[in-house]
């Protein structure tokens, strides 16, 4: 075992200037990264924005989370990789175990350190703040010694237990890295491997104990430690079944999470006119087969799996029983049956999930208010009854395979039993019978596994063909940035009051714009040009469908112009990354664009910000709702800013969301805040109210509005 470190803490520490250093080599460490060094980091920069532009181009997740004196004991206990800040710099956390941690020093070398010892060092701070106040108060109960810390200790936890220790920042793979990385770094291999291994055993013991007992049995001479012997095996089978079960169900909650999380991303990436075009239904009909996914194939896949096992290790046995190989090559005709039926089942469910799925997408798109279908349409109803009737003939073909499905293991036990009549007759052993019983016993289980896991997975690929698209697009690859650029310091904060005089430096530039939504469709943008000076305030106007939101989804980097050049501070969108983009220029897009997330309301105004939020953050939201007229509803919130909101919370109104919509952007703390018709569903005098402080608080401003 490796010796507990005695170096100062100062000399495990990186200092604050290295902590990319820090970042690079724990990615590395954990396999999460090449080796490559660090570049030069920007004088002013914040470790927070600098971790986050260092993590895009080596392909890694930084998540900042907080570290306050109760929580710090958890965040050490999970190990790493993380780096946690300190007095000294930052530490480098790689792994814990135990009751030690290993730190990744500046020397490159791990160091292994008692666990209690580093979240003393890392509370010292806290509990010196605390010590003063809480010496006259023991000095007052007159405890010494031991007693004495003891109690310190406990007080000080007690007070300051949500008391800020310092920031740390946990590392992982992003969604969009290959799966099996994302598996392993989940410890997914490691439960898949105990689920095997038990399930393995318990198999093995089953079936010594089916020879052990019905050997016994059939010969007449079943003794007494014979019994005891098999109820050993039958209890050492139920914490073998039991750790299966429990790998098992751990192995498919992490599956699940993953492929979540890549829909999610998948979602997040997809083009909005491609989502625009499958409608509500269709989207409907995605969320519907995710779900499918998760339950179908993490429910019983794995079983079918381990099915093929049994079955290996059941034809084994039924090959040395009386039966010989008479009887295993009936096993696979019978298993050759099962996966026969099971792809006429999966056949007849693909039939009808596709008529399910279209008749969802319809009534979908009738309720959501196209009712200039109904009107144009001459058949009001004919082509529902035929949908409807197509559904039903392909729900009652789909029935009709649960007979022959539910009766695929019984089935054996009956052909199993029957192809051992010539051994009986033949006066074959007691043993070689019983051996042949259990292995018959066991395929029957086997098959049965076998059948509703097929099922499973065909549900699985069945649902992949509408959710696929999803997946696909989390692997869509952007550009990552690069970090000298996306993290170099701001000229000015936006909380810092109104920007530069009008006629600044060149802020944004865009020439010879064009776009079209589709190949052959209309131009919509032809050879525009654009440019934005810091300190600017521009109102642009135009008549509906005149290329408006379409020029500022295109500026804002939602759209990539198909000719033509955008420059932001003088870098293309490649250079600066999705990143350091959004972090220049900020958009509240179109009403039907934007959304309020379920979450509290500080979590909805602080998007694209920082999470979690400072009380800084959280005061400059407060400013900024009150300046747009939103004081009233926060005052009336029971909870303020933390109060939940969304389809499940504090319920808003179209003004109140507009509002929200403008906050957001504003908060964001970007160059350049585009407004595209922010202030349509605002009265004259909320209107007066809300320009002011989007004047007040944007650097450079562009209002897209009709006339």
């Amino acid at each position: 075992m490796t010796r507990a470190s005695t170096l100062p803490m100062d000399r495990l520490a990186w200092p604050a200037d290295a902590i990319g250093d820090a970042l690079h080599a724990l990615a590395a460490l954990a396999g999460l990264a090449p080796s490559v060094a660090a570049p030069p980091r920007p004088a002013g920069v914040p470790d927070g924005r600098w971790l986050d532009a260092l993590a895009d181009p080596l392909g890694v997740e930084v998540e900042p989370v907080e570290a306050d004196y109760g929580a710090i004991d958890r965040l050490l206990a999970a190990g790493g990789p993380a780096l946690v800040r300190c007095a000294e710099g930052a530490l480098a956390l790689t792994r814990a175990r135990g009751r030690a941690v290993w730190l990744l020093g500046p020397d490159r070398r791990q160091h292994r350190i008692s666990r209690a010892a580093l979240a003393r060092h890392l509370r010292q701070r806290v509990m010196t703040m605390g010590a003063p106040g809480l010496a006259t108060l023991l000095d007052g109960v007159g405890l010494s010694g031991r007693r004495r810390a003891r109690a310190e200790a406990a007080l000080v936890a007690s007070t300051f237990h949500q008391a800020p220790v310092g920031e740390a920042w946990l590392l992982r793979a992003p969604p969009d890295a290959p799966l099996l990385r994302q598996a392993r770094d989940a410890g997914l291999g490691r439960q898949a491997l105990v689920f095997g291994l038990a399930h393995l055993a318990h198999l093995l013991l089953g079936i010594f104990g089916w020879y052990l007992i019905g050997d016994g049995a059939l010969d007449g001479r079943l003794s007494t430690a014979a019994v005891a012997a098999w109820v050993l095996m039958l209890l050492t089978m139920v914490p073998l079944s039991l750790r299966a079960q429990w790998a098992r169900t751990r192995l498919s909650v992490g599956i699940g999470v993953l492929l979540k999380k890549r829909l999610l991303l998948g979602a997040l990436r997809v083009d909005p006119d491609v989502m625009r075009a499958k409608g509500a239904g269709a989207l409907m009909g995605q969320v519907f087969e995710a779900d499918a996914i998760e339950a179908s194939a993490l429910g019983l896949a794995f079983g079918s799996v381990m099915a093929l096992v049994d079955l290996g290790l059941a034809a084994a046995v039924l090959g040395i029983g009386a039966g010989g190989a008479g009887h295993v090559l009936a096993l696979l005709a019978f298993a050759a049956v099962v996966i026969g039926v099971s792809l006429v089942h999966y056949r007849r469910q693909s039939r009808w999930t596709a008529a399910r799925l279209a008749l969802v997408d319809d009534l979908v798109a009738r309720m959501v208010g196209h009712r200039t279908r109904l009107m144009q349409s001459t058949d009001l109803h004919g082509d529902e009854d035929r949908a409807l009737s197509a559904y039903l003939a392909d729900a009652r073909a789909l029935d009709a395979m649960a007979v022959p499905l539910g009766l695929l293991g019984r089935g054996w036990l009956t052909v199993g039993i029957a192809a051992l009549a010539p051994a009986f007759v033949a006066g074959a052993s007691s043993t070689a019978i019983a051996v042949s019983i259990g292995g018959v016993l066991l395929a029957g289980g086997a098959l049965a596994t076998l059948g509703m896991g097929l099922d499973r997975i065909g549900r699985a690929l069945i649902a992949w063909k509408v959710v696929g698209p999803l997946f696909g697009a989390a692997k869509r690859t952007r550009p990552p940035g690069d970090p000298a650029v996306v993290a170099r310091p701001r000229r000015r904060s936006a909380d810092e009051g109104a920007a530069a005089d009008i006629g600044g430096e060149l802020l944004l530039d865009g020439q010879g714009l064009g776009y079209r939504y589709r190949p052959d469709g209309p131009v919509v943008l032809d050879d525009c040009a654009i440019q934005v000076h810091r300190g600017d305030r521009l109102l642009v106007q135009g008549p509906s469908g005149g290329g408006k939101s379409t020029l500022a989804a295109v500026l804002t980097g939602l759209r990539t112009p198909q000719s033509g050049l955008v420059l932001l501070d003088g870098y293309d969108h490649r250079t600066l990354g999705p990143a350091g983009w959004r972090r220049r220029i900020a958009a509240a897009p179109q009403f039907h664009d934007n959304h309020i997330f379920g979450g509290t309301l500080a979590f909805n105004l602080l998007l694209g910000r920082t999470w979690p939020p400072s009380p800084a953050d959280l005061q400059a939201a407060e400013e900024t709702c009150r300046a747009l007229g939103l004081g009233p509803l926060i005052d009336r919130m029971p909870a303020g800013l933390q109060q939940q909101v969304g389809e499940t919370g504090w319920q808003m109104s179209h003004g109140e969301k507009s509002r929200v919509f403008l906050a957001r952007a504003l908060l964001q703390r970007a160059d350049l805040v585009v407004l595209d018709e922010s202030f349509g569903a605002l009265d004259p005098l909320t209107v007066d109210a809300c320009l002011r402080c989007a004047l007040d608080r944007a650097p450079s401003l562009m209002v897209i509005a009709h006339p």
